[in-house]
């Protein structure tokens, strides 16, 4: 089902088609937790910034799905741990359409980019309703802020940092970076090594976040 986009180029099926099958694919793998749902409905969504006529039909005839499959976009970007950079997804203009409706999925984006790490915690709270509608549990959340925050270091300048300097960073006990460092470097977020015995953690890279704060506080500054 992850290759649907790929093999459907073969099968000469118009974009309208496209869209219905890379939605209803995306729904599948969401309902199961999967996160194959996030690149469907992204190529989904995509098909309409190459077709403004069928942008425009799914805006006259649909517009209920239209707005929700954007907003599950958006929502499966949180819930997918590999996705650190949001700037691919706010370009789209389907998500460009949630800015009027859906001020408070742009909110939620807010915390993960902005917020440091201890003050996150506290206010993602008043998002617990958000949260339950879509299935963000707390773990999934607080996992994707900290890879955020891993990858918004600027690698030219440092690239070991000792446990306690992750642990401030990660808003974690002591304890636990080692653990979270084995889960970074499993879902692809960086490139380390760990020196156990100085308690290091040497970042050779990680993914890139191409969207600078400032930038996203002027797209979230248009929404107001």
């Amino acid at each position: 089902m992850r290759d649907i986009p790929k093999l459907s180029n073969e099968w000469k099926l118009t974009k309208s088609e496209r869209y219905d099958l890379y939605i209803e694919c995306a729904k599948i793998l969401d309902k199961e937790g999967d996160s194959g749902a996030f690149p469907l409905y992204y190529h989904a969504l995509k098909l309409f910034d190459e077709d403004q006529n069928l942008r425009s039909q799914y805006k006259k005839n649909k517009m209920e799905s239209y707005q929700s499959e954007a907003e599950k976009l958006v929502i499966n970007a949180i819930k997918s741990p590999e996705i650190v950079n949001f700037e691919e997804v706010i370009a789209l203009e389907a998500i460009q359409d949630l800015k009027k409706t859906s001020k408070l999925i742009f909110d939620f984006v807010d915390l993960f980019l902005l917020k440091e790490m201890a003050q996150f915690k506290t206010d993602i709270k008043s998002f617990q309703k958000l949260m339950d509608d879509h299935v963000v549990t707390m773990e999934m959340a607080i996992q994707k802020k900290q890879y955020i925050q891993i990858c918004s270091l600027d690698l030219a300048q440092k690239q070991i940092y000792t446990f306690k300097e992750c642990a401030s960073l990660l808003d974690i006990p002591l304890e636990d970076v080692e653990e979270w460092f084995i889960d970074a470097v499993t879902n692809n977020i960086i490139d380390a090594r760990m020196n156990q015995m100085k308690e290091e953690i040497i970042i050779k890279t990680h993914k890139i976040r191409n969207m600078s704060n400032k930038e996203w506080a002027q797209i979230k500054g248009s929404i107001t």
